[in-house]
């Protein structure tokens, strides 16, 4: 009923969030990595 729906929805809505923290956050880690290698070469 109501609260199976409610239960899935906000599942959902946590592995949403967490996968927009993650685009956010890959950028920057990515910079780390790449950036001082590129920088020596």
């Amino acid at each position: 009923g109501k609260d199976s729906a409610a239960a899935i929805f906000s599942d959902s809505l946590k592995k949403e969030i967490y996968a927009f923290q993650f685009h956010l956050l890959s950028p920057s880690i990515s910079k780390v990595k790449y950036k001082p290698r590129d920088q020596r070469t």
